[in-house]
């Protein structure tokens, strides 16, 4: 069980790191499609929240079952 749901977590984690690297290439752009610039910098860093809070939870996880 602990490998599957760290394989899960790593899965999710690699989601929301290349939701990071398509949200730091619209902010490159000079007009950005869907969002606008303030949009999209704001969920530029609800999503780097997001990977903080996942590698804590690894950490954790990997710190409990080791």
């Amino acid at each position: 069980m602990r490998k599957e749901y760290l394989d899960i977590i790593y899965d999710l984690r690699g989601r929301v790191i290349a939701d990071v690297e398509r949200l730091k290439e619209l902010s490159e752009q000079p007009k950005p499609s869907g969002l606008t610039q303030d949009e999209n910098m704001s969920e530029l860093r609800t999503r780097r929240s997001q990977l903080s809070s996942i590698e804590d939870l690894i950490e954790s996880y990997i710190r409990v079952h080791s």
